[in-house]
């Protein structure tokens, strides 16, 4: 059984697959501030509850993370506990594309992970959308070279930000507005981010798609992705599962 494991700055989500299958998934806090044994105790009881599986099935361990912090915790918690040693996803790994940026080794490993599988799945011009902490759309165009994207703070992250920043806004939820038009302050906020990022990923999008003279696809991933994927058109695919299943198939790339 292969564990995929992909490690973000707010999120861990795991992976079991059996032949290629998923078998169970499940996502969970990151907590990067635990003490190691701490957090090695707090990620062995998530899987414990949550995967189905014994350890001594996990014969091999891929690992997308862009949380230098948490790597060794990890590292040692693998060996000790599921007794294989985990293969950490880089630039230099077999991606099923070519990498065509200033600064290959500084890209965010998730967001290699993540186009190299949507290009593995749909073999044609890409516009990627991860919506975690960051959201970033990134491009990978025929025959299958990764060209750069954008960044910008997330939803969660920018309420955050705004709660703390503002004394009188509070933090709300983030959910689907009817109306773009608040007429409470908790709904003006809901209704600025709600609509104010559906905004953002049509008109960013349309840039992206007249720069490139090219008509892309976009698919979206990421944990706030599935809410705003079905407010627009300029989404085309929703993939909950990509960060995961490219661990898989990058998995499978580099074995030896």
């Amino acid at each position: 059984m292969l564990l995929t494991v992909d490690i973000g700055n707010t999120n861990v989500v795991i992976g079991c697959y059996r032949d290629k299958r998923l078998y169970k998934s499940h996502r969970f806090d990151t907590r990067k501030n635990l003490k190691a044994n701490e957090w090695r105790k707090y990620f062995v009881k998530q899987f414990n509850d949550h995967m189905g599986a014994a350890p001594r099935e996990i014969k091999q361990i891929c690992v997308s993370s862009v949380v230098p912090k948490i790597n060794k915790k990890f590292s040692t918690l693998c060996e000790r506990y599921f007794r294989t040693a985990p293969f950490f996803v880089s630039h230099q790994c077999k991606l099923g594309m070519a990498i065509a940026v200033e600064h290959p080794g500084k890209v965010g490993v998730d967001r290699l992970v993540n186009t190299a599988a949507a290009y593995a799945k749909y073999k044609t011009d890409l516009i990627v959308v991860d919506m975690g902490t960051a959201t970033t759309i990134d491009v990978v165009i025929k025959p299958g070279v990764f060209i750069g994207g954008i960044i910008f703070p997330g939803p969660a992250l920018s309420l955050q930000s705004l709660y703390d920043k503002a004394s009188q806004l509070p933090l709300v939820p983030i959910k689907k507005t009817e109306s773009i038009i608040g007429k409470n302050t908790a709904a003006c906020i809901q209704s600025g981010i709600y609509h104010g990022y559906i905004g953002m990923f049509e008109g960013v999008i349309a840039k992206m798609k007249t720069e490139l003279k090219k008509e892309m696809t976009v698919v979206a991933t990421g944990g706030l992705s599935v809410l705003f994927a079905k407010a627009t058109q300029t989404i085309n695919h929703f993939e909950a599962d990509l960060t995961i299943e490219g661990l898989r198939m990058i998995h499978e790339w580099n074995r030896p």
